[in-house]
Formats: structure tokens, sequence, C-alpha cells
């Protein structure tokens, strides 16, 4: 009997899974991201530095970064959900996730317009693009 995948696992091999919200689907792309190096939690990256302590060598440096703001407020109107780093390839990605019949608005328009007009990496993920999004973050 085939083992059944469960997780990040199962979601690779789907090519258009649903998620309920765009929270829900927020927190399936970044743990797809963190998976592929695109950065690691706060928790993982104390528990490497103190295993390098305990070798007496050097934690590496930061790898990756993901930075999405938990709360609008405050925060540049427009500014896309998801902004990942990666050093190993210097790669820099802006993204603005939105379920598959979310509208784009004109402001969060202009702000990807503008970051892609001086160069930046930018783009709009839906559930209907999973199998582009994994493609993207490799």
């Amino acid at each position: 009997m085939a083992a059944r995948l469960t997780g990040m696992a199962a979601l690779r091999v789907d090519a258009h899974p649903h998620w309920p919200s765009e929270s829900a689907f927020q927190r399936d792309v970044i743990a797809l991201a963190r998976d592929l190096g695109w950065g690691m939690t706060i928790r993982a990256a104390k528990e490497l530095a103190e295993q390098a302590g305990r070798y007496g060598v050097e934690a590496p440096p930061l790898d990756g970064l993901i930075y999405h703001p938990r709360y609008s407020l405050g925060s540049e109107p427009g500014w896309p959900d998801l902004v990942l780093l990666r050093r190993r390839d210097s790669r820099a990605l802006f993204r603005e996730l939105k379920l598959d019949q979310g509208k784009v608005s004109p402001r969060q328009g202009e702000v990807l317009e503008l970051l892609g007009a001086v160069g930046l990496d930018v783009g709009i993920w839906r559930p209907r693009d999973w199998l582009r999004i994994q493609e993207e973050l490799l």
C-alpha cells in the first residue's frame, strides 16, 4: 500500500488546491517558501545558532527572509503581501496574493507597476497558479 501524502508534500502534487481564504493561501505559500530556502522562522534560527554554539562555530549568515505585514494599519497602501529574499541565488520576489476571484485594487496595481519599473521581480499569485508558484520558488 502506498503511503498517503500529507501537509506540504500533498499540496505540492495538487495542481490547483482550494483555499477557503487568502490568509490560508498565504500560510501555505509561506510554508512552501520556507521549505525551499526562502527563510526560516526566528525559532529555527535560534536553534541553529544554539547548535552552532555547542560546536564552537559561527552560525551561518541569514540566507533568506520572508516579510509580510501582519497588520496593514500604518503600512504603505498597496504594498505587496509578500517580500521574499534569498541570498544563495540573489533573488528578491515581491508578490501580491489573491484568491482566484480576488481583485487587485488600483493602488496595489500602481505599487506593483512601480516596483517592476525599478527592476524588481513582481507578480500576483493565485491558487490557480500553484504549479507556477512552486517553479518560481525553486
